[in-house]
């Protein structure tokens, strides 16, 4: 992959010190540098121009029951928004149940659920594509991107 510049972002690094303004400098898929603003950020393959936006580690949904969602084939779909909402890591499994490990003897009864939960995902897909959502979720984001967490 080479070297990404994250550039000119509000910087919330999860170790508890307040904000501050940075670059970002990653080299092959990991964090090489957190640079200050004040220092000059070295040359990069690429670039992000995150000024105006917060840069911080991805959240960690600690009560997820997605681990029922990633047999079905549309998973992509219902798990968009935990993306979008920065979640990038789920504790699955943490009420004593769970798909995991696959029995095969319980297979007749998990096609059924996931044949239940996917025709589910197809409707929710479909309000998701509705108009008023669709102007609802930019909203949203907008608002986000205005928000100021310093």
């Amino acid at each position: 992959m080479g070297t990404l510049l994250i550039r000119s972002g509000r910087i919330i690094d999860g170790t508890g010190r307040e904000p501050f303004d940075g670059n970002i400098l990653i080299r092959d898929d990991a964090i090489a540098d957190v640079i200050p603003a004040q220092s000059e950020p070295p040359p990069a393959d690429a670039m992000i121009d995150a000024a105006g936006c917060i840069v911080s580690p991805g959240f960690i949904d600690m009560h997820s029951h997605s681990d029922w969602v990633l047999p079905l084939s549309d998973h992509h779909i219902l798990l968009a928004c935990l993306l979008e909402q920065g979640i990038t890591t789920v504790v699955a499994g943490n009420c004593g149940f769970s798909p995991a490990p696959y029995n095969p003897h319980a297979s007749a009864s998990f096609s059924a659920t996931t044949a239940s939960a996917s025709a589910t995902s197809r409707s929710i897909s479909t309000i998701m594509a509705t108009p008023v959502f669709l102007m609802f979720r930019a909203f949203l984001v907008a608002t986000t991107a205005d928000s100021s967490f310093s």
